[in-house]
């Protein structure tokens, strides 16, 4: 039997009173304060509005510092006022809390609509994926900054308005710090034209498209459990297998002979992982393999098995894409990805465990490799696949030649999964 929010609360008060953990306080806590709505302390949840972000002052007190604490008590005392509102918000969207700021910010707005107040409003919702909110804030205003018009495009393409998206002026960026956002957001509309005249058509149902026009990359397998409801071509907990990454080395070797890319060597980053594909990829296509950190990434494949688990070092060193290189990943995480997107990617999970996890000591990553050369890869249909590269073609092979930032990738749903929190 689900507890009510009140119960919720004064399990949560009950914990920070017995100086138990505030880590627990806050889940209970998770579970009401994104639902409390500031005017809803005007009407009948005058006490459940206070009792919540009052306890969720002790927990900050404790996680995070009393500045937060302070201001939490501040709008359970007073919920009516905008600056309080606005700071919290504000607070809340730098530790994360983007769901929290939420109702703190949308009630400020409804009382001061500035335009401070309405950007912190704008971050908070496309954070949480309410895109329809972030277009339905900035549609029409008279008075929209660039930054306003930069997330009115980015929201409305989001929101599978792409010929809407197209069409809405932009206009130019106010300076030098926009610029390589300016860029990633023209990529993504010109990839949305091109996507949005595929068969899949950016549907609701268009994982390879949707991730192809937000990321760039080109995406190998779309997982068939869940599918299209509720986890839409997404995996959640995965045991990875070697009939999956044999997938991988065959579904990667179509999309290069496809584009016409010959790749002279195959770099694998510095991770046991990484070494185990890269190693079957260049038993597959009979180039040589070598070791990252020679000065001879220009020109090669670049492997990783999960970017996730690559060493901050080397992930800062293929942050810039060289003329003529290729990003692969097997393995890539979707639900807190990091900022690096690949040009390839096998599938997309939240937790993913390699077939070779459960082997003890690890071994030759050459014994891996083999096993995964040796699987017969997974039955899936790669006329899809073989299409979809042959259409974005152009556009791929202009990324590769173009000396740039890789794109961003971030937590962007255009198309909702399951996941567990």
């Amino acid at each position: 039997m689900t507890a009510k929010p009140d119960e919720l609360v004064a399990e949560a008060r009950a914990i920070l009173d017995a100086m138990g953990s505030p880590q627990d306080a806050f889940q209970k806590l998770d579970l009401v304060l994104p639902s409390l709505t500031p005017d809803c302390a005007l009407k009948s949840d005058t006490a459940l509005f206070a009792d919540a972000w009052t306890a969720f002052g002790l927990v900050a007190d404790r996680i995070v510092g009393k500045e937060l604490g302070d201001l939490s008590r501040s709008v359970a005392e007073t919920p009516t006022e905008p600056r309080g509102l606005f700071e919290l918000g504000h607070a809340l969207l730098s530790q994360g809390l983007a769901r929290h700021a939420i109702p703190l910010l949308r009630h400020a707005h409804q009382l001061t609509p500035e335009p401070a107040v309405r950007r912190a409003l704008t971050v908070a919702c496309q954070k949480a994926h309410h895109y329809d909110e972030v277009v339905e804030l900035l549609s029409g205003g008279s008075d929209l900054t660039y930054a306003d018009r930069h997330a009115l495009v980015f929201n409305t393409l989001l929101v599978g308005r792409v010929e809407e998206a197209l069409g809405t002026p932009l206009g130019d960026p106010p300076d030098e710090n926009w610029t390589v956002a300016r860029q990633q957001l023209d990529a993504q509309l010109r990839r949305a034209a091109l996507a949005k005249t595929l068969p899949g058509a950016l549907s609701s149902q268009d994982l390879r498209g949707w991730h192809f026009t937000l990321t760039g990359a080109v995406l190998l397998h779309l997982s068939p459990y869940g599918f299209p409801e509720p986890m839409a071509g997404r995996y959640a907990m995965l045991n990875d297998s070697k009939e999956r990454c044999a997938h991988t080395v065959e579904a990667l070797a179509t999309v290069l002979d496809i584009v016409g890319l010959e790749p002279p060597r195959i770099v694998a980053l510095p991770d046991y992982d990484s070494e185990v594909i890269a190693t079957a990829l260049a038993t597959r296509m009979n180039v040589p393999l070598e070791s990252f950190g020679t000065g001879r990434e220009d020109a090669a494949l670049l492997v990783a098995y999960d970017l996730g688990n690559v060493a901050d070092l080397a992930l800062r060193a293929v942050y810039h894409r060289r003329v003529g290189q290729m990003l692969v990943e097997h393995a890539s995480q979707w639900t807190d990805p990091i900022e690096l997107a690949p040009d390839v990617c096998g599938h997309l999970h939240q937790i993913n465990t390699p077939f070779w996890k459960d082997q003890g000591v690890p071994a030759d990553p050459h014994e891996h490799a083999a096993t995964i050369l040796k699987a017969a890869p997974d039955d899936e249909d790669l006329s899809s696949l073989k299409a979809f590269t042959s259409a974005v073609r152009e556009l791929v092979l202009e990324a590769l030649q173009t000396e740039a930032l890789r794109p961003r990738q971030e937590c962007w749903m255009a198309i909702r999964s399951n996941q567990f929190r």
